[in-house]
Formats: structure tokens, C-alpha cells, sequence
């Protein structure tokens, strides 16, 4: 009887370290999740945010162009818009990488790439409102603002695909999580069932 009652209480101390230990490791596996879905939906405001600043750019060109067409100042509504919202735009996306070295000089370089596409922008409608219109068409036609806008966009794509490479990185970790957090779970209820 004694024999017993020690092999019911050595089963009942080790069901309990094997319930201490699945907690902490169900624990460690949970908390590992929520930080890579934290990281996931970091990643997607990310890039959200670098594709509202291109849009931002795209409008404020869009602008300018109407402008410089027609001549109406209705269409430098989205120019004067996209302008004023620009600079918040490059701090907030510049914010979202501040841990990440590469995409800070690549928003760096952006940021300089987008003063120099807001600048060009300005220059042509400035000329066009003093009626230099042959001025402002040399200054489109010279492709420049074109060339910039293409490594404002290149730039862009490299932060996007350099975050989507860290999301599908994050995604997988949170799969991994997920199925620790299953296995631990599930062995510590089949050997609590054996035990019971």
C-alpha cells in the first residue's frame, strides 16, 4: 500500500512538472505569436503607408500636369494637397523603418528624390503662371521629372519588396508559433489523460 501511494504521489508530482513546463512553453510559444502578428501588421501599415506616399507624388504631378494642359487652377487642387502632406508622409514612413538601417538610407534618398520632384513640379507652374509656357514644356519634355519619379518609384519598391521579404519572414515564425503552441498543448492533454 505504501509502494502505491508513493508511485500515485511520484505520478501526480511528475503530471504537475509536465503541466508547469507546457504552460511555460505554451506561454513562450502564445507570446512568440502575438509579438509576429504584431510585426505582421506593422509590416502591412508599412506598406500601406509607402504606397499612399507614391500616390501622394503620382497627384501632385497629376496636378501639375492638368495645369500646365489647361491652365485652370481647379487642377492644382491635388498638387496643392499632395504638397502639403508629402513631408508628414515621409516622417511617418521614415518612423515605421527607424529599426532598420538599410530602409532608413533608402528613405533618406527618397525623401531627397521627392524635395527635387516637388521642386521641378513648382518650377514648371511657376513659369506657366508668368506665361512662360515654352519654358515649362522644356522642363517637361527634358524628361527629369520623369527620371526622378522613376527612382522615387524604384526606391520604393525596393523598401516594399525588402518588407514583404521580412513579412513572409514573420508569417512563417507565426505558423511555427502556432504549431508549437498545438503540439505543447496537445501532448501535455494526452499525457494528462494517460496519467488520469
Amino acid at each position: 500500500m505504501h509502494t502505491t501511494s508513493k508511485t500515485i504521489w511520484v505520478g501526480i508530482a511528475l503530471l504537475l512538472a509536465l503541466l508547469a513546463a507546457n504552460s511555460y512553453v505554451s506561454y513562450r510559444a502564445l507570446r512568440r505569436v502575438a509579438q509576429d502578428n504584431s510585426r505582421v501588421q506593422h509590416t502591412q501599415h508599412l506598406l500601406f503607408e509607402t504606397e499612399r506616399l507614391k500616390s501622394l507624388l503620382v497627384d501632385a504631378e497629376t496636378g501639375q500636369r492638368g495645369y500646365l494642359y489647361t491652365s485652370d487652377p481647379r487642377y492644382l487642387d491635388p498638387y496643392k494637397k499632395a504638397t502639403r502632406e508629402v513631408d508628414s508622409q515621409i516622417k511617418l514612413v521614415a518612423t515605421l523603418v527607424a529599426d532598420r538601417p538599410a530602409q532608413l538610407n533608402r528613405m533618406a534618398r527618397l525623401e531627397e528624390l521627392a524635395h527635387q520632384k516637388l521642386d521641378e513640379l513648382a518650377e514648371t507652374i511657376r513659369l506657366e503662371q508668368q506665361d512662360k509656357t515654352r519654358d515649362a514644356e522644356a522642363i517637361v519634355l527634358s524628361d527629369v521629372g520623369q527620371k526622378t519619379m522613376e527612382d522615387i518609384r524604384r526606391i520604393i519598391s525596393e523598401i516594399e519588396l525588402d518588407e514583404a521579404h521580412e513579412q513572409s519572414v514573420r508569417v512563417a515564425h507565426v505558423a511555427c508559433g502556432n504549431f508549437a503552441a498545438t503540439l505543447t498543448f496537445t501532448l501535455a492533454t494526452g499525457v494528462a489523460c494517460l496519467r488520469s
